[in-house]
């Protein structure tokens, strides 16, 4: 059966000023309810896709950092490709897509990909590093679909944020926030939780609280170059949790 408890999450989820405002959301929302808690069925919610490993950054911690070389010449999906995707995983009850990357403004077709999604219905969230955004390419992925922007931001000390980010990565940063905001794109930062700096990151969230921005974040994902740095203690994933 349908617990009570399952019907005030999907209230709440529906009541989400995104899903509210678009009927085939809250139909997928619903379809996804029935799948997973009557007929127990796995049941897809969102994509995390990376259109390119391409990336113009040199971060020490970098996850895809192996797979830069490996892509370089491959055949990528096409257009089609996607458009294919989004309507199987629609079936599937996905509602959300998050871009990564990689750096995904490198991709050549990313604001068609966007325009792919948002005609299967779909919200679209995007995770850059801001290096070469300009107001006229934010405008497009707006236009074409795009729900909101997140950037990399590791500390709100330009300095320290720089050593990881490269030289000049806070002060764009900055501009990009300004740059979506004058735009009416949601846009939020989304810091990486490192061993023994938990309250850089914390700050950050707080930040943006302060500011009215969206916030997101993990910790690092031990592939890649970071495959042998350390993670959270128990303690630090206690902290973060308060």
């Amino acid at each position: 059966m349908v617990y009570p408890k399952s019907f005030a999450k999907l209230f709440k989820v529906i009541k989400n000023y995104e899903i509210s405002a678009s009927p085939h959301a809250i139909f997928r929302t619903l379809k996804g309810l029935v799948r997973a808690r009557i007929l127990k069925k796995n049941t897809l919610r969102a994509i995390e896709l990376y259109p390119t490993f391409a990336c113009q950054a040199n971060c020490p911690m970098c996850s895809v950092a192996p797979y830069k070389e490996k892509a370089r010449g491959r055949k990528q999906l096409s257009l089609e490709d996607y458009d294919s995707l989004a309507r199987k995983a629609g079936r599937l009850g996905a509602t959300t897509i998050i871009i990564l990357g990689g750096e995904p403004t490198l991709y050549n077709d990313i604001v068609p990909l966007v325009s792919i999604f948002k005609k299967h219905h779909y919200f679209i969230h995007m995770v850059s590093n801001g290096l070469q955004l300009e107001e006229k390419l934010l405008r497009s992925l707006k236009e074409a679909g795009l729900a909101s922007m997140f950037f990399s931001l590791e500390s709100l000390d330009a300095a320290e944020n720089d050593k990881l980010r490269g030289r000049g990565h806070h002060r764009k940063t900055m501009e990009n926030i300004s740059a979506c905001q004058q735009i009416s794109l949601e846009v939020g930062l989304a810091p990486i939780f490192f061993p023994g700096k938990v309250n850089q990151a914390l700050e950050i969230i707080d930040y943006c609280h302060e500011k009215g921005l969206r916030a997101s974040g993990g910790q690092i994902s031990k592939i890649g170059k970071a495959i042998d740095m350390p993670v959270l203690s128990e303690e630090e994933i206690e902290q973060v949790r308060k």
